[in-house]
């Protein structure tokens, strides 16, 4: 006896969303790769599949995308869920779709010359207790 797989045709953006998959796989009968999104989605306490055909693989250039969005509980055996479909589904169009650039250092590396440079005036203020602010430092003295 073979394993039997359950898959719906339609679902609901508010529905439980198990997991997202999109991965390339081979389309019967045609040659190539398919990219194809598949969510399980949570009906009667049992989880049911819904595929969709994405396109040719071809067409996509970010890799292959799987984002975790619940699972089932080892000792009760419930299922959770921390995403619904449409949830999930937006997650996924960002992957695929979204600006990925280098994003702006927030802090500065520090320049290790003017550090150094620094130093007598630091310990003079040391020495004389003065106050210190600068980057990355606040000394109060009194």
């Amino acid at each position: 006896m073979g394993l039997i797989e359950t898959t719906t045709t339609a679902i609901h953006t508010d529905e439980v969303c198990l997991n997202l998959v999109e991965m390339n796989l081979t389309r019967p009968g045609k040659p190539g790769l398919d990219r194809y999104m598949i969510a399980p989605v949570l009906r009667q306490e049992k989880p049911v599949d819904f595929w969709i055909d994405l396109g040719p693989a071809s067409q996509f250039t970010r890799p292959q995308v799987r984002i975790p969005t619940g699972g089932q509980d080892p000792t009760t055996g419930k299922w959770w869920s921390e995403h619904n479909v449409g949830q999930a589904v937006e997650m996924a169009n960002y992957i695929r779709e979204g600006p990925f650039e280098q994003p702006e250092p927030v802090f500065q590396t520090p320049d290790l010359i003017q550090i150094y440079l620094d130093q007598p005036d630091i310990r003079r203020r040391h020495r004389k207790k003065m106050s210190t602010f600068g980057h990355g430092q606040a000394t109060q003295r009194s």
